[in-house]
């Protein structure tokens, strides 16, 4: 129902399906391009500048192919069409990454000066410096070629977790209507949610917060065993690569100290006070009695 200048444009990135179809045979002609280069990094310069430069390309590939896919599927999970080609899209994601995964073993293994050296001497691998020296930072999470390719092909089954919880939210969860002040119904959606819970009308607002949580509640038992299970992935993919703790694991891509999240959560906590205050101002302006959750963002 939406004009179609509002809408995004997956037909930017490929002019159609068949030639949506025509990437995907060129992205399986590069990984098997790419997988020749197993075990030659270590040969040079001139050699390392070839692979990133295939690298580079088949990620990008593989990137576009993902995106056309996505974007089809977002806009009405329920199209199985479009949810058949997102799924191709993740399981050539998990292939990308199996195929590549000896890449960053290789470049450790062949040691940091003699990076250094090379970029220096290779004008193409310049762009690369920052990259290395993270990977250097990250040296101690990266696994061997073997680990890594396994970790790289169960990247699509991880998935699952998330992607169910995706499906039962945007294609099978529905929710009561929501209910004006004057007795009006307002269908609720996820799309709509933002919009009626800054509503001035607080009748308004409430029947959407309480049919929306219900929505979900009818799905408790569900959604928790789901959440259980991105956690025990989530977990395991920290032991994997053996970090300390998943937390560890969730700030290291960032390059941020555990010591940065608790001074973030101390001065949470110890301006609590603070944050009260403005509950109480909020409640006030409002002229409410109790601030309910469905106040928070009413105007």
């Amino acid at each position: 129902e939406i004009p179609v200048e509002f809408t995004w444009d997956a037909y930017s990135i490929f002019a159609d399906d068949s030639a949506w179809e025509a990437a995907i045979v060129e992205l399986n002609s590069t990984l098997e391009e790419a997988a020749t280069f197993t075990g030659w990094l270590h040969e040079g310069a001139e050699v390392l500048a070839e692979w990133l430069a295939l690298y580079d390309r088949v990620y990008t590939l593989i990137g576009k192919i993902y995106i056309y896919a996505s974007l089809f599927h977002e806009a009405d999970t329920t199209d199985q069409a479009a949810s058949s080609r997102n799924g191709r899209a993740l399981g050539l994601y998990g292939k990308t990454q199996a195929v590549t995964a000896f890449m960053e073993p290789g470049l450790l293994a062949i040691g940091h000066e003699t990076l250094k050296d090379w970029m220096a001497s290779e004008s193409r691998l310049a762009a690369y410096g920052q990259y290395v020296e993270d990977l250097y930072r990250r040296q101690a999470h990266v696994r061997s070629a073997e680990v890594e390719e396994v970790l790289g092909l169960a990247a699509d089954a991880f998935a699952t977790a998330g992607n169910t919880a995706q499906f039962l939210i945007n294609s099978e969860m529905t929710f009561k209507p929501a209910k004006q002040s004057d007795g009006t119904e307002v269908p609720l959606a996820q799309g709509n949610i933002d919009a009626l819970i800054m509503s001035p009308d607080r009748d308004l607002r409430r029947t959407t917060w309480e049919h929306y949580a219900d929505g979900y509640l009818a799905f408790k038992n569900t959604l928790a065993n789901n959440l259980t299970a991105a956690v025990k992935q989530f977990t395991f993919g920290a032991r994997v690569r053996r970090f300390d703790s998943p937390l560890e694991m969730a700030l290291e891509g960032n390059n941020i100290p555990n010591s940065v999240y608790s001074s973030l959560m101390d001065t949470f906590r110890a301006n609590l006070p603070t944050w009260h205050r403005y509950w109480q101002i909020r409640r006030k302006a409002l002229g409410v009695d109790k601030l309910h959750v469905y106040d928070i963002k009413g105007p």
